[in-house]
């Protein structure tokens, strides 16, 4: 995932606490927060307040999300000595909060087709030799 796409994501599922984040989507959002926070010093005090503020919730659902990708309840963010080694973990493929994760790019390399591939049933979206879970939908395949 890249910069410019966690970003995005954390802003579009800010009300969404269920679910996955990936660790990438965690850290880029991190960092722009971060960033966000040094650059706006410049301009004062209050400047900053509004913008941590504005970004509490959606930074918030992206840390619970992105417990949720490693088999952790949302509840451990609250422990932030304890979370940080969660956090920088590698995820928990499948877990009891959903399917893994899609690809970060998305893009289907043609090397990757093979008469073997085919469709998933739920979303009609193509699925990959070796997948065990649609990128579209999260259905499992049989």
């Amino acid at each position: 995932m890249s910069f410019g796409n966690a970003i995005r994501s954390g802003l579009m599922k800010y009300t969404e606490f269920k679910g996955r984040a990936s660790r990438p989507e965690y850290w880029w959002f991190f960092l722009f927060v971060l960033l966000g926070n040094l650059v706006l010093r410049f301009f004062g005090p209050s400047v900053v307040y509004l913008w941590e503020i504005a970004l509490f919730i959606p930074g918030l659902a992206v840390g619970i999300r992105r417990m949720h990708d490693i088999n952790r309840s949302g509840w451990w963010i609250l422990f932030p000595i304890v979370n940080i080694v969660f956090l920088a973990s590698a995820p928990i493929e499948p877990n009891r909060f959903g399917a893994p994760l899609a690809s970060s790019t998305g893009v289907v390399d043609e090397s990757q087709l093979s008469s073997s591939s085919s469709a998933c049933a739920v979303c009609g979206k193509l699925r990959l030799p070796g997948q065990s879970f649609c990128q579209g939908c999260g259905a499992k395949f049989e």
